[in-house]
């Protein structure tokens, strides 16, 4: 922390922090804000950066920063229609309170459309178990975490059959559909395991 506050020029705020709850029975769920956005005043925040390991190309993960940031200020380039996006961690699943959660995203009304994006929960759970038991690599890891919150994503999906599905983030950020939510289904590069794709 000392090392990033002598070299950053700006704090980072939320970014890279926790956010999370603490419910009253005791569960916990958090999640790291690396893809978030923040809006303070008349002010929108955004950060973005890549991920350094032994490997790492400088000019692919300079390039990365700005690939995230755009990702992420997408979603104010001719939106049709204001999304609002909610994240379910992945302990969410357990959760009594998942059923009022998928209700209340269901019930938005025009102008806004709720998108539900699902975390990994207990499938990414078990993926880093084995990654720490089998020690394979952080790509197939990854990969494995994102079929994880596909397949939370998928269970959702059959409860809500009215909720619109999406694959690719260009549909889902500005929704055609009549519906007032849609499901985020990631997709994968199979790549990263040796898959054929």
């Amino acid at each position: 922390m000392e090392i990033i506050e002598e070299l950053e020029p700006t704090r980072r705020s939320i970014y890279c922090g926790a956010v999370g709850y603490i419910s009253d029975d005791g569960q916990m769920d958090t999640n790291i804000a690396i893809r978030t956005l923040l809006f303070t005043g008349q002010q929108l925040h955004c950060w973005a950066g890549g991920g350094i390991v032994a490997d790492s190309r400088l000019d692919e993960e300079y390039q990365e920063s700005f690939n995230k940031a755009a990702a992420l200020l997408s979603v104010f380039n001719d939106a049709e229609v204001p999304n609002l996006v909610v994240k379910l961690g992945g302990a969410m699943m357990h959760a009594d309170e998942m059923l009022d959660w998928l209700q209340t995203c269901n019930a938005t009304s025009e102008p806004v459309h709720c998108v539900i994006v699902l975390g990994g929960g207990t499938f990414a759970d078990e993926v880093r178990h084995l990654q720490r038991q089998w020690l394979f690599p952080d790509a197939a890891a990854h990969e494995l975490a994102i079929d994880a919150m596909r397949l939370n994503a998928q269970i959702v999906s059959t409860l809500l059959p009215t909720a619109a599905r999406f694959s690719e983030l260009a549909p889902l950020l500005r929704p055609k559909s009549a519906n007032p939510c849609s499901i985020w289904l990631p997709r994968g590069h199979s790549s990263a395991l040796g898959l054929p794709p």
